[in-house]
């Protein structure tokens, strides 16, 4: 579900910046709606107690250098509670905690604003 909230903020935040209009906004959403009704998207959820765990691992590990946020340690910490080898991002310190935390990372990574 995380990810679905990231995604839908992400498309609404490029509405609000003005990079997309109302009508390219609501069809991103409904390709989204397609995509996971037709399966190709799915939605898994980790063993909830494992992501806080992994989460202040990782954050005691890795933010006083990478400077991580909230949400990067918890889409990290997510993908290692449900032992994923590779997750994509656009985001270079979510991109940099990733691969400190043994990930392959998939995606053009850019800067954050």
């Amino acid at each position: 579900m995380l990810h679905e909230i990231e995604i839908r903020t992400a498309i609404r935040s490029k509405q609000f910046r003005r990079e997309l209009d109302a009508g390219q906004a609501e069809k991103a959403l409904r390709m989204m709606e397609r995509d996971i009704a037709q399966g190709m998207l799915i939605h898994v959820e980790p063993d909830p107690s494992a992501v806080p765990r992994i989460a202040i691992r990782l954050t005691d590990e890795f933010a006083p250098t990478i400077g991580c946020r909230t949400l990067d340690v918890l889409h990290v910490a997510t993908a290692k509670a449900l032992d994923c080898a590779r997750i994509f991002t656009h985001d270079t310190r979510q991109a940099s905690l990733a691969r400190a935390a043994g990930l392959e990372v998939l995606g053009p990574v850019r800067r954050p604003r």
